[in-house]
């Protein structure tokens, strides 16, 4: 009498660090900020070492951000400003840690935020929206 047979499920493919961030990037466009904020740390946590940590970094300030969180918001912002200087988020972190901290009722600290921006990334788009918050916060 022949053994029954049991399917065997095939092995779980390892996600490459670029189909994990894309993962976890789908996620916090698809507005689930807590599964977002988890997938975008377990790629950190898997690819230490990926061109991509500084914007999984980024989009987890953001998660924390559209939450209301602007404290942990502002210091994942202040870490990819601290630990990925010449990183494509730089500019992106620095406006939006401004944005937070206006948020949160710091003005001084929002305006440092936005005129550090401004002194680091000259040419970047994100400068002249800085330049204005910092009128509109200067005028308050």
């Amino acid at each position: 009498m022949a053994a029954a047979v049991v399917p065997v499920a095939p092995p779980k493919k390892e996600l490459s660090a670029e189909e994990a961030y894309e993962m976890a990037y789908h996620l916090f466009k698809s507005n689930e900020d807590d599964a977002a904020r988890k997938a975008f740390e377990q790629f950190i946590h898997r690819y230490p070492g990926s061109a991509l940590v500084d914007n999984a970094l980024f989009w987890i300030g953001e998660t924390y951000y559209r939450t209301g969180d602007h404290e942990n918001a502002v210091l994942k912002y202040q870490e990819v400003v601290r630990k990925y200087p010449k990183g494509s988020k730089g500019p992106d972190a620095l406006l939006k840690m401004g944005y937070a901290l206006e948020k949160m009722n710091e003005p001084e600290a929002a305006i440092a935020a936005m005129e550090k921006l401004v002194k680091t990334y000259p040419k970047a788009p994100q400068a002249k929206l800085a330049a204005r918050k910092i009128e509109q916060l200067e005028s308050d």
